[in-house]
């Protein structure tokens, strides 16, 4: 090999060197944050991002329902929910009209869109210095419990923060959970809104019904205490999303002997139900 072409090779391996820092990264956030391909647009802030920003003028926005946002939430988060008529208006309330505002969205973690679609819309509203936390709430707990809320309390008692794995012990899906469903120790709860409740499972007995905003009040009064004491409690809702946060106030309230639908009302009818 000449001089020539040893120097072109070594340039060569140098290069392609360079490449292989930059693109490394790229694809390890691609596998950690896969929603930021499908929102390359918004830009995302860092949990160590966003705690050095924490109480200097940044306006953090949960943008969740409020089921979600009463079990836990950021300390100091305002809480407009991205989806509903009035997001723009809410929006314009929480960072008092001022379109330069840095704004951070969040919802509930890497595989949750909501806080990407939040950023797009402020943008399309005139508001130019806004972020995604894609990183989540539960992270944000796990990591600065002084700085967030769980059930009404700070700083965040981690042990009660519920693991993926305990949340998925929970889940039977279909065939199984229909079966038990409708055994006679059973107590069968749709946990749906009224406008979702388009198509109903046969469990083959009868089913209470009760919203999730209903239900999480209705877990902590004596009188449905005691009449389920002696039941297993059998939830089910569209997707399989909501009854994660359900979980809370059934650990809060004492409750052991309960399942979830895995997928919900979409797992038996292959939509939203």
């Amino acid at each position: 090999m000449t001089h020539k072409n040893f120097h072109d090779h070594s340039k060569k391996c140098f290069i392609m060197f360079l490449i292989s820092i930059l693109l490394v990264p790229m694809i390890i956030g691609a596998q950690q944050f896969p929603l930021r391909t499908k929102f390359p647009t918004t830009k995302p802030i860092s949990t160590k991002e966003l705690a050095a920003e924490f109480g200097k003028g940044i306006v953090i926005v949960d943008v969740r329902s409020d089921v979600e946002f009463d079990v836990i939430h950021i300390k100091n988060a305002v809480h407009v929910i991205w989806g509903q008529m009035n997001f723009g208006k809410d929006l314009e309330k929480a960072v008092k009209s001022n379109k330069e505002t840095k704004i951070a969205f969040y919802c509930n973690g890497v595989n949750c869109a909501k806080s990407y679609h939040a950023s797009e819309e402020a943008v399309k509203l005139g508001y130019r210095n806004t972020y995604v936390y894609d990183a989540g709430v539960l992270e944000w707990a796990q990591t600065y419990p002084d700085k967030a809320f769980l059930l009404g309390k700070t700083p965040v008692n981690k042990s009660q923060l519920i693991s993926t794995g305990a949340f998925e012990s929970r889940l039977l899906a279909k065939d199984e959970f229909l079966k038990k469903a409708a055994d006679a120790s059973s107590l069968v709860i749709d946990i749906r809104d009224p406008a979702q409740r388009k198509q109903n499972p046969n469990v083959g007995r009868q089913i209470m019904l009760t919203p999730m905003d209903k239900m999480v009040n209705t877990l902590s009064e004596p009188l449905f205490k005691e009449s389920s004491k002696d039941k297993t409690l059998y939830f089910f809702d569209a997707v399989g999303k909501q009854v994660e946060w359900l979980q809370y106030y059934l650990n809060k309230n004492g409750y052991k002997n309960y399942f979830f639908l895995k997928g919900g009302v979409a797992s038996i009818f292959g939509n939203e139900g």
